[in-house]
């Protein structure tokens, strides 16, 4: 895109303020601190770096700035991007994964559903720390003050009340970037109710005002990150983050439509020192530029693009890189492995009246295993307690080792059979005129899978 601002700063750290292509303004520079990814939490931790106004932050995008672009913030062309210039449409074993290629990431192009997990999945993350790390409050007490510092919640309208919207005024913040309310089309037929209805007579799940205060085993109607202020247009990480402050932020650089292709070192011996990276355009024409990092270089690409840039620069296992002829760096096994996906299955039918609206859904049912099994809860929590092991032995390859699977897998069927964690996500799908269906994403998989490049170039699928 366009570059929005450029000016030069006097003194040892003098950088340009811009969202740029212009490589210029990177290539053979230091900065303070590098950011290797535009997406979700790449654009959130540069711009919590940059408010430290004698910090200098590059953060390095391979794709372009769409932030203009109606499949971006209009949330009602939700699916227009898949399989386009704006997603990375990965190739894989069993097909293709869908990611954000574009600043903001996944969250340019996802649903743009504001929920949260159950407090049972937050406290799950501190039982599997060191003990050295227990102070620091990874758990649901700690993160969930963090989780409403982000959120600036616009209540529902009157009209939206009526419709069905509620909230829980404790439950959000008021003072955040990030912007979340409910769509200004929310569906207005009885759809809606019918399907809280039916769930809560099938399951028992109860109707919940607000399912954003870490008990998500209900039905409910979810806000999105939506912006009130902003004719209701999404309220990605690029939006939150990125847009307010610009222009002000003269020790921020955001370069896109370039791609970061290995991590320099500033010496092989341990420790290892990441002191910059290489980097050219995405789709792999021009030459190779570089740029150095005074302090950190902070690696935010993703589940998929982090791993495989790790395992380019000589990082990963060493047996898998030097069948690739890689240098090896560090011998660290585990990169690329324990990769978990929620897979999504459909289930529609055409609707013989109106379904009164336009999106997006708004009507999610969270059922748990005894909700969801009924009366085969008791078998299938036998099931999962007998399988654990063999689970283990059989996805080791995809883990440290079979021990540390096991450990992992033992506490995630904890908060299912003790704790209630909902098994799976019910969307209620009123997203066209004449039809109605469900959307399910299977939440806790018990597979895992790994992440390894097949050739040396970041270029290659």
């Amino acid at each position: 895109m366009f570059l929005l601002s450029a000016f030069v700063l006097l003194g040892a750290h003098a950088v340009s303020a811009s969202v740029t292509t212009h490589v210029n303004l990177a290539a053979n520079r230091t900065f303070d601190y590098i950011v290797v990814g535009g997406g979700l939490t790449g654009i959130t931790v540069a711009a919590r770096l940059a408010e430290n106004p004698s910090v200098s932050v590059l953060l390095i995008e391979a794709g372009a700035d769409d932030r203009n672009d109606p499949r971006v913030y209009d949330i009602h062309k939700y699916g227009e991007a898949f399989n386009s210039d704006l997603d990375w449409s990965w190739t894989t074993d069993k097909g293709h994964m869908l990611g954000g290629k574009t600043l903001g990431g996944g969250s340019s192009i996802n649903g743009a559903t504001w929920t949260r997990g159950s407090v049972a999945q937050y406290d799950a993350w501190q039982s599997l720390l060191e003990p050295s790390e227990k102070h620091l409050g990874r758990n649901w007490t700690g993160l969930f003050s963090d989780m409403k510092k982000a959120e600036k919640f616009s209540a529902p309208t009157p009209d939206q009340r009526l419709k069905g919207a509620d909230s829980v005024e404790g439950y959000h913040g008021k003072a955040g970037p990030v912007h979340v309310t409910f769509p200004d089309t929310m569906y207005g037929g009885n759809h809606q109710k019918f399907f809280q209805q039916t769930v809560t007579n099938i399951t028992g799940l109860p109707l919940s005002a607000d399912l954003n205060g870490g008990e998500p085993n209900c039905v409910s109607f979810v806000p999105n990150n939506l912006n009130r202020e902003d004719s209701y247009h999404r309220s990605s990480s690029a939006a939150a983050y990125l847009t307010p402050v610009e222009l002000h932020r003269a020790n921020w650089t955001t370069l896109t439509t370039y791609q970061v292709t290995k991590l320099l070192f500033s010496s092989t011996h341990k420790p290892v020192t990441v002191s910059g990276v290489q980097f050219k355009k995405t789709d792999g024409c021009g030459e190779t530029f570089t740029a150095h990092a005074r302090k950190e270089v902070i690696l935010a690409a993703g589940a998929i693009q982090t791993p495989a840039l790790l395992q380019l620069s000589g990082i990963g296992d060493p047996t898998h890189l030097k069948s690739l002829n890689i240098a090896l760096v560090v011998n660290l096994t585990t990169v690329g492995k324990n990769l978990q996906e929620q897979p999504m299955s459909v289930f529609g039918s055409n609707s013989s009246t109106p379904v009164s609206g336009s999106g997006p859904n708004d009507v999610i049912a969270y059922p748990n295993l005894n909700q969801l099994f009924g009366s085969e809860a008791a078998n299938a929590s036998k099931a999962i307690k007998n399988s654990i092991s063999a689970w283990a032995s059989s996805g080791a390859g995809s883990a440290l080792n079979s021990v540390a699977l096991e450990t992992i897998l033992k506490t995630q069927a904890d908060y299912i059979l003790n704790k209630n964690a909902p098994l799976v996500e019910i969307f209620y799908s009123t997203g066209y005129p004449t039809a109605i269906g469900l959307l399910m994403w299977t939440l806790l998989p018990f597979s895992r899978g790994v992440v390894k490049i097949n050739a040396v170039g970041i270029y290659t699928p």
